[in-house]
């Protein structure tokens, strides 16, 4: 997924792996966090 991870980027999207989860052993699924615009 890391071109899923440029595009994220590239919108502005920041990891915030205080969000990090992992469902099952087997899955990891990471997060990605957007800041508000005033």
């Amino acid at each position: 997924m890391t071109s899923a991870h440029r595009l994220y980027r590239s919108l502005g999207f920041v990891r915030a792996p205080e969000l990090d989860w992992s469902p099952r052993h087997d899955v990891h699924l990471i997060a990605f966090r957007l800041g508000l615009r005033r």
